[in-house]
């Protein structure tokens, strides 16, 4: 994953959120970071710690336009009813056309890869068009929900609010789905301190390019 901290288009938006609150209060500006309470690491670890790539980015960013950064640890849906009643600023994530109508979405300066965790039993494939039909474990509010639309022999499981990495591997272990939808960078991390070099041994094989080629990270 490269990282370009400082990025001009997310410290341009900063600004602008800062001049917005500036107008409305007096007080040096403070922007709001609305994040899930659960987990992911490297970019944010289990709430109420708030370390990760995403503070130290947002942070320094924050800084550099005179601005302090608050996060604030929160349900999916709260953090999208927040945004919209602008109680909260910046939520890092993916767009979806419902999350779209409460947000705008600038790069954040960074690349990653969304990769398929799926049970060892089922057949191969590289891309999930070509995928047999499988049950997609998310969480409540994710966006990879949406894959079932764009591949219908996906079937949603909604599993729980938060999933973590172990939920995750924990859930596919025990035949609740066959699907789980993570990042690279989540995935490594998750094995680093596992101390594994992959989850062959729970029956789990990872699908690299089962989504796409590397996207750019984007803030909303």
């Amino acid at each position: 994953m490269s990282v370009r901290i400082g990025h001009h288009l997310c410290l341009g938006m900063l600004a602008g959120l800062c001049m917005a609150n500036v107008w409305a209060s007096a007080e040096r500006p403070t922007l709001v970071l609305g994040y899930p309470e659960r987990e992911k690491k490297p970019f944010m670890a289990e709430a109420p710690n708030n370390a990760g790539i995403y503070q130290a980015i947002l942070k320094r960013a924050a800084e550099r336009v005179g601005a302090e950064l608050k996060i604030e640890r929160l349900p999916k849906k709260r953090i999208f009813q927040y945004m919209s009643e602008g109680r909260v600023d910046l939520y890092p994530g993916n767009p979806t056309a419902e999350r779209s109508k409460s947000m705008a979405w600038i790069l954040l300066g960074m690349r990653s890869r969304n990769i398929c965790l799926v049970r060892a039993d089922v057949p191969s494939f590289r891309h999930l068009s070509e995928a047999p039909p499988l049950r997609l474990i998310h969480e409540v509010g994710d966006s990879h929900a949406d894959l079932v639309i764009q591949y219908p022999q996906l079937k949603g499981v909604l599993a729980a609010a938060q999933i973590s990495m172990h939920d995750a591997v924990r859930m596919l272990r025990g035949g609740y789905g066959d699907l789980f939808v993570t990042q690279r960078e989540t995935y490594l991390y998750y094995l680093h301190t596992q101390k594994v070099a992959s989850l062959a041994r729970y029956q789990i094989r990872y699908e690299e390019d089962c989504i796409g080629p590397e996207r750019e990270h984007v803030l909303g």
